[in-house]
Formats: structure tokens, sequence, C-alpha cells
């Protein structure tokens, strides 16, 4: 096999790394990077001093220097007032690496918490959960204490898009195979992943800080962006942004050696005073839009840079690197013009400035025009630039849970042929801590269709069928999966586990589920792609001889298509079908062993029915009489 040098230590780590080293290398890289900032602490301290002597001595030498020698004088203010600039320069970038730097402890942190399965400080997307999804809710895919706060490390908006669109849909087996690639890419470059989300936290810090309106940044850029051109859209309010300042210049010229009266640039001045009246709201909405979000966009520039300038491997993410570059120049190189001219626009918070600039030379008409200039020109490529960094968030989100999780495997996703095969070892829930977490075999392959599972209360049905679910959906958005070894066909998956009543809608939760049952059917009759469906005590909302006729006909309906699936119940008399459809249907159960009164769960699934019931035990043991 050909590897470069690159590949050897990727594979090497990878074969090295366990659960030990991973907490061994955040808590390095955490004291590391704190110690690099409290270095840079101490050094932003003797800078701010020598600043403030400077000051003191310059201000004082420029004083004397005006009291005795007035011929140099104003070179020697020109010299200090240059100095200290690049001083306070020199303490800004140290000031700016220093914040880095904690944010980079910060993000080891973040992943120590993690690997102690504390996670809730990353967003579980809760606002993106499909309306009427047909697994996303059964399966805690999104919200609090879920699949997508386990894995999310995106940093902005469009990787939260491609994060929440991976998880609640499949893809295609190409599109997973190179999704694979790229997470195998992304899981050893540990110092981009974690720049990336260090630069990105400045998004949300930015945010937070500046509270505007309570609209977030990228929804004012977008909203700016989709507005129609104010300037470019008249010939004559163009001909005058750019002819009154020329005038008013010439205009002063003439005052200032004697040629021209003062009425003239009078005039001119009170022309531009009624212009920017009549403007104002305009200007207004443009600086709204994007004049204010000059820092914001400069982190995206940040972030557009560092994705431009890795030197990646995998096939996937080349190309999203190469929707970063537009004719020889790069999307942060356009990014940056869009924050210069934005920078330049904002000029409001200073009331001299703007007085100046704006009443004598129409700074904000220019740079709008610049404004609507670039954006006539990068419209529509922004927004495939920001899809573009949301597909690697997305991407480096699965890699980050790979790289903390080495004993995780990649699934083998098997050929496309319109049948549902699934098969796992040490197959385990990703939301249970793994010092608990109890790992299955699983086989949904040969003619076998349905898994008809049996057990007492308590024996770990609900939770065998969200861990099935759960692995099958991270296999199905290019993730790994927590699982010694899984191979799977590309499947849609549906879920009936459990349905909620809705007042607003007058629906029962028996009706609720039926409705839900009938989606799931629906899906299995069309059968492309097949459904891989999960179905936990169905129509458990009527009485045992209802259920039982309505869960026997519907297993039977189920069993006339290709997709397959596993039924979790309580009806042990449902378990006789397995005769009558020999290798299509098999019996499995979750068994419960009672000694001394005393319940014991080994959370395995055996072969066969199960034999032990446990309800009236759980009655008599909170001090039910039975």
């Amino acid at each position: 096999m050909d590897f470069t040098s690159y590949n050897y230590i990727k594979y090497f780590r990878a074969m090295t790394r366990t659960a030990d080293t991973v907490e061994r290398i955040y808590t390095e890289r955490k004291e590391r990077f704190e110690a690099r900032a409290e270095t840079m602490g101490a050094r932003l301290h003797r800078i701010g001093l020598l600043r403030i002597f400077y000051f003191l001595g310059g201000a004082y030498g420029c004083y004397y220097a005006f009291q005795y020698y007035p011929a140099v004088a104003w070179y020697i203010l020109g010299v200090f007032l240059v100095l200290f600039l690049l001083i306070v320069k020199w303490y800004d970038r140290l000031q700016a690496e220093k914040a880095h730097e904690l944010a980079l402890a910060e993000v080891n942190a973040r992943e120590l918490a993690a690997l102690n399965h504390q996670f809730s400080h990353f967003d579980g997307l809760a606002g993106h959960t499909p309306v009427e999804h047909p697994y996303a809710s059964d399966l805690d895919i999104f919200g609090e204490e879920s699949v997508c706060q386990f894995v999310n490390r995106s940093v902005s908006p469009h990787g939260e898009t491609a994060l929440a669109k991976a998880l609640s849909q499949a893809s295609d087996r190409p599109l997973l195979l190179e999704r694979q690639a790229a997470v195998d890419d992304l899981v050893e470059r540990i110092d981009f992943r974690q720049t990336y989300q260090a630069i990105g936290a400045r998004l949300s810090h930015q945010q937070l800080k500046e509270k505007i309106d309570r609209v977030h940044p990228d929804v004012a850029i977008n909203k700016w962006l989709k507005a129609p051109p104010f300037i470019s859209n008249s010939r004559f309010l163009t001909l005058l942004t750019f002819a009154l300042p020329a005038l008013m210049l010439i205009g002063l010229i003439g005052l200032f050696i004697g040629l021209i009266p003062y009425q003239v640039p009078l005039v001119l001045w009170l022309v531009k005073l009624s212009i920017i009246k009549l403007t104002q709201a305009d200007t207004t909405k443009v600086v709204e839009g994007v004049g204010k979000y000059a820092k914001h966009l400069r982190t995206y520039e940040a972030l557009l840079k560092e994705v431009e300038e890795t030197p990646f491997e995998a096939d996937l993410l080349k190309r999203l690197q190469a929707e970063l570059i537009e004719d020889g120049q790069s999307a942060s190189g356009h990014i940056a013009q869009l924050t210069s001219l934005a920078a330049n626009l904002n000029i409001r918070t200073n009331a001299a400035a703007f007085l100046i600039l704006n009443t004598f030379f129409l700074w904000e008409l220019l740079f709008c025009y610049r404004l609507e200039h670039w954006k006539k020109t990068q419209q529509l490529s922004i927004a495939r630039w920001f899809e573009a960094l949301g597909q690697v968030e997305c991407l480096y989100s699965f890699a980050t849970i790979a790289f903390n999780h080495p004993d995780w495997c990649t699934p083998e996703i098997l050929e496309e042929n319109g049948e549902v095969k699934l098969s796992a070892q040490g197959l385990g829930h990703p939301l249970i801590d793994p010092k608990e977490c109890i790992s299955n075999e699983i086989a949904i392959i040969d003619d076998l269709k349905i898994m008809l599972i049996t057990g007492s209360n308590m024996s770990g049905k609900s939770t065998f069928l969200r861990t099935v679910g759960i692995n099958t959906v991270l296999a199905m958005a290019g993730s790994r999966v927590c699982a010694n070894k899984m191979s799977l066909s590309v499947v849609l998956v549906h879920t009936s586990m459990r349905a909620l009543d809705s007042l607003q809608e007058s629906a029962s939760a028996f009706y609720a589920e039926l409705l839900g049952l009938k989606r799931t059917l629906d899906a299995v009759k069309r059968a492309q792609p097949p459904v891989f469906y999960l179905l936990d005590e169905i129509l458990k909302g009527t009485n045992s001889q209802d259920r039982h006729q309505g869960s026997r006909a519907l297993i039977e309906q189920l069993l006339r298509y290709p997709s397959r699936g596993i039924i979790a119940t309580h009806d042990l008399d449902l378990c006789t079908l397995a005769e009558r459809f020999s290798g299509q249907l098999e019996n499995h159960c979750f068994e419960v062993q009672v000694t001394h009164g005393e319940m014991y769960f080994d959370y395995k699934i055996k072969p066969g029915v199960c034999r032990s019931m446990n309800a009236t035990l759980l009655m008599r043991s909170i001090g039910i009489e039975v």
C-alpha cells in the first residue's frame, strides 16, 4: 500500500490511540495552551506598563521640544505618534493571541468533559427538529441529551444546518463513502479541528458582546445580500455620489487659494446634506445589515483561510476546498474585501469622523456603492462558500467523536440492491456512558425480515431498539458508529416508539401512533430507499385482544415487502408467528433473573421467547400489594 508520510503518521496514531491516550492528549494540550496564555499575559502586563511610561515620557518630550526646539518639534511628534501606534498594535496583537490560546484551552477542557460523558455545553439544535420526522423524536436526535448534542462541534449556523441535515436524512452510498474517507482524514488533524473551533468561538462571543437587536449576524447579512441596491439602480444618485465629493474637494482647494468664493462650497455642502437626509433610511439599512458586522465577517475570513490552507487528502474535502477558489481568487480574499468595506462604512460611532467624512465627502454613500458592487459580483458565491464551511464543520464533528472513541468502527456500507441488510458486533448505545454500556450483537441478513423481541419491563428492549436506530442514523450520516464491527445497506429509518398526544390538534396518543404506523407502512410500500423500521409496543393504547389482532395484521403486511426491522412487544402470542413465517421472522428476548426476590438484568439479547415477567415483582418492590 502506498502511504504518504502523513498517512504513515495517521495510521500509527490510529493504531496506538486508546481512551486513556485520548484523555492524556486533551489534558496535555489544555495545560500547554493555558501555559502559553499565562506567558502572554505576563508579556501584556509588561507591554502595558511600557505603553504608559512611553506615553508619559513621549508627551513630556514633545512638550519640551515645542518649547525649545520648535523647528523639529513636529517631526518628533510624528515619530512619537507612529511608535506609540506600533506599541498599541503590538499590544492588541498579543491580546488576540492570548485570547486564541485561551480558546484552544477551552476547546480541550470541553472535550475532557465530553470524555466523562458531560456534553451539555454543546448545542443539541432543538430548533432543527423536523416536523413529523420518521425517527428524530423517538431516537432523541435533537435537543437536550441528544445524539446531536453529543456529536455537535459546529461553530456557525451553516455547520448546524449541515449537521442537522446529515442526521435527519440518509445519503446515497457514494456520498457516504466519501464522508467516511473525509472523517478518516480529519480524525488525526486535531490541530486543524481545534484551531477552527477556537476561531469560530469568536462568532458566538461577538454576538453576545454586541447584543445587536437579538438578530443573528448571519441573518442580518443574508437579508442585506437579498436586498436590492439603492444607488446602482439610480444613475442620477450614482453620478451625485461620485461627482459631489470631487466638486467639494475642488471647491475647498479653490477657496483656500482664493479662486472660488465661500458660497460655492457652502451650496455644495447643503446639497450633500439634503442627499444624506434623503438616503438616510437606505444607508442605515446597509449599516444595520453589514456595516456593524465587520468583526463577524473577519472571523469568517479566518475560518475560510484555515480550510483553504489545510492540505487535505480526502476527495470530498478537496472538493469543498475547490468551492472556495474562483477565477484564481480565494473566498477568504473576497470576504476580506467585504470586511474592509463594512469596517469603512461603520463610522457612525465616531462623531467627528462621521461629521467630516460623511457631510463633506458622502463617505457612507461611496462605500454603500462599493458594497453594492461587491454584492453584485459575489452574491451567488457567498452562499456556496458558507455551505462548504458548514459541510467541513459537520465532518469534523464526526471526526471529533471518532477521535474521542477510538474503539468505534467505520461501518461497511453494502452495495445498494433494494434490500435491507444489517449486522453488528459489540453494538452499544452512544449516549450511555461507556463504563455502563452493555453491547450486543445483531444480524438481519439472508431471509430474515423481522426480529420480534420480547422481554420483561426494564429488561432493555427499548434501549436496544434505540441503540440499533441511533447507530444506523450515524452510519447513514457518514459517521463512525459505537460498535466493534458493523455492516449495513443504505436504508431509511422509521420508528414508532413514543407517540405523544396533541391537545392543539385534538389527537390522542393512540391516534398519533396509528398515523405514525401508517407513514411507516406507506414508506415500506414505496421501498425507495428501503425502510428499516423499529416498532416498540405497537397499538399499546387499546385492549389486549384488539392489540394482538392489529399487531398480527401489521406484521403480516410488513412481511410482504423487502423492508426489514425490529419489533418489541409484551404480547407473547405474537411469537407463534415464527412457526408460520419460518426464516422470515425470528424470536429474540431479554430476560430477567430473580434471586431471593431481587431482579438482575444482564441487558443481553438472546434467541427465543421471554419466559420471565416482572410486573408484580416491581409493584411489590415499591409497596403495592399484589
